[in-house]
């Protein structure tokens, strides 16, 4: 009796296996390892840089310092084109887009604590 229960149990076991992995006569196709990026579509890397290229030298340097919209902090400068660049109490500041400017400079010491936290978090990645 303990033979036959044994013998059931590796019956089911082979039968869902078999079940799981498949009976094919077509050769298995290896799955993409890359991802491509649809016909017309802009990877946003490329449109940040596309959009960082449109500054100077030295703002591209303090812009890409500053990484990330001082009033839409989550808003990766360049995402939504060229950063505009503010002058708040004589330092440069960048925003992502008109609609950021108002607030922006409604607190300029709010503002430049903004910036030097963003800057400040870039400096702490490793590699950055």
């Amino acid at each position: 009796m303990l033979l036959d229960a044994r013998a059931v149990t590796i019956s089911v076991l082979a039968f869902g296996v078999s079940m799981f992995a498949g009976c094919s006569s077509e050769e298995i196709q290896p799955k993409a390892t890359t991802v491509e990026q649809p016909e017309g579509k802009v990877s946003i890397r490329s449109r940040v840089a596309d959009a960082m290229s449109a500054l100077s030298d030295e703002d591209r340097r303090l812009a890409e310092e500053q990484k990330f919209c001082v009033v839409s902090e989550s808003s990766l400068l360049g995402s939504m084109g060229p950063p505009i660049k503010l002058d708040i109490n004589g330092q440069p500041v960048f925003i992502c887009c008109e609609g950021c400017e108002a607030q922006a400079k409604r607190d300029p010491d709010a503002t430049l604590e903004a910036v030097a936290r963003l800057k400040a978090v870039k400096a702490t990645v490793p590699g950055k």
